[in-house]
């Protein structure tokens, strides 16, 4: 019997807790963490018994777990904030880059108390609160809060000092809180830029890898280029080679027949190659073919002054101009004077 009453009475001690649901901050981030719906949620908010902290470090830690716009106005509705707000208070909302539409709220739903002076507005714009914010802010600069400084404890300073209650300020109650938040600000934009200089880096390699490869590819064909023009070229110069020892073997004509051996002409271009000759004359000769290449029309129209050339007894030809004109017909044509 002892034992069942010791169980009976756990029980019933455990009955509170297990009925009781708080919701808290750290329940919507993990039920949003959970891929849940913002419908869901917005019902499980309605349907709990809630105590958020929606200070503004509270929105500030809503604000770093991505809880959405929707969801923190039903949170003001289910668990309205009592401390009161100041100036201070809205330029850390409006610094950590807290919507105005949740700010708006924040300043509808708890009891404030602001400095709209001409010098405070002028430090709230030099923050980068927005207008509408500030706009908000002259329109009421006092809502609830004497309700809520009568409500405080005895040791609450008197109304009528001018040094505000200990609990309005969230500075107040931290002095190094500005700077451990302007600390970590300045750490998160350090590792930020280290981030961006690093992906930055990677890219430049990326960069300067691809130029690698382009130049290489291009440096090898060029390669392959000038070998093959180098193959053209020796193939051209056998084949002229070919070409020249052949006509001048040839017998053209009795003239040719009664010579003891056959005379080779010489095509010069240089003036000091005939110097100490004797001049025949001048002479021209053409080539045309359709599409014809200009260095195989060249060849043609000399041979037809070397054979010209060994007609009238001449052993030179000085080339003095060559002509080469794009027609439907392609036509070199040759100016020279033979010498003996």
């Amino acid at each position: 019997m002892k034992l069942f009453s010791k169980l009976i009475t756990l029980l019933l001690l455990s009955l509170p807790t297990l009925a009781q649901d708080i919701l808290d901050n750290r329940g919507i981030i993990s039920l949003l963490g959970s891929k849940m719906s913002q419908d869901i949620v917005i019902t499980k908010i309605s349907s709990s018994k809630c105590k958020f902290d929606l200070s503004v470090n509270g929105l500030v830690e809503l604000k770093e777990g991505r809880v959405p716009d929707k969801i923190v106005k039903a949170m003001f509705t289910a668990s309205p904030p009592t401390e009161i707000m100041n100036n201070e208070d809205v330029i850390k909302l409006s610094n950590s880059r807290i919507g105005s539409a949740i700010v708006k709220e924040k300043l509808m739903r708890t009891p404030h108390k602001f400095d709209v002076s001409s010098e405070a507005l002028v430090r709230l714009k030099e923050a980068k609160v927005s207008d509408a914010v500030i706009k908000d802010m002259i329109l009421s600069p006092n809502q609830g809060a004497n309700a809520v400084e009568t409500s405080r404890p005895s040791n609450t300073p008197n109304e009528n000092s001018n040094v505000a209650p200990t609990a309005v300020s969230q500075y107040s109650r931290n002095p190094n809180e500005r700077e451990v938040r302007n600390a970590a600000r300045d750490a998160e934009r350090e590792r930020e830029r280290e981030e961006r200089d690093r992906e930055k880096a990677i890219r430049d390699k990326e960069r300067d890898e691809k130029n690698a490869i382009r130049d290489k590819e291009r440096e090898e064909k060029n390669r392959e280029r000038d070998a093959k023009r180098d193959a053209e070229k020796e193939e051209r110069n056998r084949e002229r080679e070919e070409r020249y020892g052949s006509r001048d073997k040839r017998d053209y004509g009795s003239r040719s027949s009664q010579r003891s051996r056959p005379v080779r002409i010489r095509v010069v271009n240089d003036l000091d190659d005939v110097r100490g000759l004797k001049k025949i004359g001048e002479t021209s000769a053409s080539a045309s073919k359709p599409d014809g290449r200009q260095y195989s029309l060249k060849n043609d129209a000399i041979d037809k002054l070397k054979r010209e050339a060994e007609e009238k007894g001449a052993t030179h030809i000085l080339i003095l101009s060559e002509t080469f004109t794009l027609t439907p017909v392609n036509t070199v044509k040759v100016v020279g004077v033979l010498y003996q």
